[in-house]
């Protein structure tokens, strides 16, 4: 490598690069709209904008961490270059003026203190001599010399306003930026790159008009993105923190005649199958969750059926992010001569037939718990390989990770509330498709709704963070960290795949079980599943090692997904 390149280094470079990427965002973000509609546009903009700022967090050059470039990279000077390459592309794309004006759609706003003819022309930069194809460094090294020009470009971008005079062009231009980005994207590793969307998830505006925006465009985003803006969406108005507009109305929870139902299962956990027949003539084996209401307080009755029938109501929301592993909800029925109780009925989507072919017998549907061994099983769990335990171990995280950045608790999370379909196959198969199940307890993030106390047996206690068993404890009231607690509960069964019955030892009350796990059990799973597995139950159990303070939202989700989720998707036999 040359003068210029040796001089700077490649994360140098890199780091340059996103500098000036940042800042040619910055000055186009805040472009008046000098056209109408231009505004919806402005909106994919900042995805865009937000997208790369998600990235430089994913590959350390936000931070200026040269250590998990590297990893990123895998030692592989061609990644480097491409990296690099793409970098410079972006960074040509935001500062070139003239092509921001002639093919874009932008001008230099007249209201501003700097006119156009005021400002120096720009140099050309060649970016057609190299290709990522070609010797790394010999690539860098012209990547490098480009630099100073970009730099310069984007210090007298800065001194003048701008305006978009040409919305279809404009649209043109962010098109070409959510391509680069697509590509920056695609260089991450499966794992950075599952963290990266479920970060962006996470970002997601708390604005209506722009959540509903994103929702209906989905040329901008991925599709879970699109369908977690709506999931977000529909919580809000929910919360009645905003107000609907024409088009953009809560939907109605589906309420079916109880009759409708055919062929019904016996009940076991309040948990029963049956068959029901659409109106397009299909008939669907469905799942039905028993939910009843108690409480002496009609006042708290009444306020917990509206939670439910919001909770319905975002269930049978479709398309779903796949990362929820939530079911389809269809609707609900209440049972005759039961007071407030109430049936979910969800759809087994791998079980659904043409009404003319006769309906196959009720499918097996399992529970992760039904697989554990009990106390007297010592035997090596054969039937469920290790590789297929890690898959399952990263679907449940990612899954509660979903599910808390839609607004929502679980606040029943153990392994009876796992359901594993066997359409057909092995049972192992199914491990690796797992759904959360059990919403009867649900309810929206927010320590002012009121926490429904489970009817948990002894067994479902044990899933329980100690705080929250604990009346008179100031942490009493539920919350997002004792979701993650019942899930490290969970992720110990399946690391070392007994029920957690099995492990408790007598004598033992909440707190003394607590403290038994993390110093007898936590340990075990390092020989049984590495210690990565280990350190991110660890982080389940013990909030303080997400280093967060008492924080219960976004930084703690943040921390629970790079500490938790994106730990277990880098597990591997």
């Amino acid at each position: 490598m040359e003068a210029a390149g040796l001089a700077i280094g490649v994360v140098g470079l890199a780091l340059a690069l996103c500098d000036t990427i940042r800042q040619g965002y910055e000055v186009i973000v805040e472009a008046r709209g000098a056209v109408e509609g231009v505004q919806t546009a402005q909106i994919w903009f900042r995805i865009e904008q937000q997208k790369f700022d998600n990235w430089t967090v994913q590959v350390g050059l936000a931070s200026n961490d040269t250590q998990e470039f590297d990893v990123i990279c895998q030692g592989n000077s061609m990644i480097k270059s491409l990296i690099v390459d793409i970098l410079a592309q972006m960074s040509n794309l935001l500062t070139k003026r003239e092509d921001l004006e002639k093919k874009y759609g932008l001008c230099i706003h007249p209201a501003g203190d700097k006119k156009v003819e005021d400002l120096e022309p720009d140099h050309d930069v060649s970016l057609r001599e190299g290709s990522a194809l070609q010797v790394a460094s010999a690539l860098i090294q012209k990547r490098a010399e480009s630099l100073p020009e970009f730099q310069k470009r984007i210090s007298k971008m800065a001194k003048v306003k701008w305006a978009v005079r040409d919305k279809k062009r404009f649209n043109d231009f962010i098109g070409s930026l959510s391509d680069f980005n697509a590509a920056l994207c695609d260089i991450l590793p499966p794992s950075r790159r599952s963290a990266y969307h479920r970060a962006l998830q996470l970002e997601q505006p708390s604005d209506n008009d722009r959540l509903q925006l994103i929702s209906n465009h989905s040329e901008w985003v991925d599709k879970d993105y699109a369908a977690a803006a709506r999931f977000k969406q529909l919580h809000l108005l929910q919360q009645r923190s905003t107000s609907p507009t024409p088009g953009n109305e809560l939907p109605k929870p589906i309420k079916i005649p109880f009759n409708n139902l055919e062929s019904r299962g016996p009940t076991k956990q309040n948990r029963t199958l049956a068959q029901i027949q659409q109106k397009d003539g299909t008939t669907t084996h469905v799942l039905v969750e028993l939910k009843t209401l108690t409480d002496p307080d009609p006042r708290i009755i009444s306020t917990l059926e509206r939670r439910l029938m919001d909770l319905i109501a975002l269930l049978q929301v479709a398309p779903k992010p796949s990362k929820y592993r939530v079911l389809d909800c269809l609707g609900f029925f209440t049972t005759p001569g039961q007071d407030h109780q109430y049936g979910l009925i969800f759809a087994l989507p791998e079980f659904t037939v043409p009404a003319r072919i006769p309906a196959p017998p009720l499918p097996r549907v399992e529970t992760l718990y039904s697989f554990l061994r009990t106390a007297a099983d010592n035997k090596v769990p054969v039937c469920f390989c290790l590789e297929a335990r890690f898959r399952l171990a990263a679907l449940l995280a990612s899954s509660v990770s979903s599910i808390h950045a839609a607004g929502w608790l679980h606040h029943n999370i153990n392994s009876s509330n796992i359901l594993c379909l066997l359409p057909d196959g092995e049972a192992e198969d199914s491990i690796e498709r797992p759904y959360l199940s059990g919403f009867g307890y649900a309810r929206v993030d927010d320590p002012r709704e009121v926490s429904e106390v489970t009817n948990e047996n002894d067994i479902d206690r044990l899933y329980q963070h100690p705080d929250y068993q604990t009346p008179l404890h100031p942490n009493h009231k539920y919350r997002r960290s004792y979701d993650f607690y019942s899930l490290g509960i969970v992720l110990i069964e399946i690391g070392l795949w007994k029920r957690i019955s099995s492990l408790r030892r007598r004598g033992l009350d909440e707190r003394g079980f607590a403290q038994d796990i993390q110093r007898r059990l936590v340990p075990m799973l390092g020989y049984y599943m590495g210690e990565q597995y280990r350190d991110a139950v660890a982080s389940c159990l013990d909030r303080t090692r997400l280093k967060v303070g008492d924080d219960e939202d976004k930084r703690l989700s943040e921390s629970f997904s790079r500490n938790v989720v994106r730990v277990l998707e880098d597990c591997h036999a």
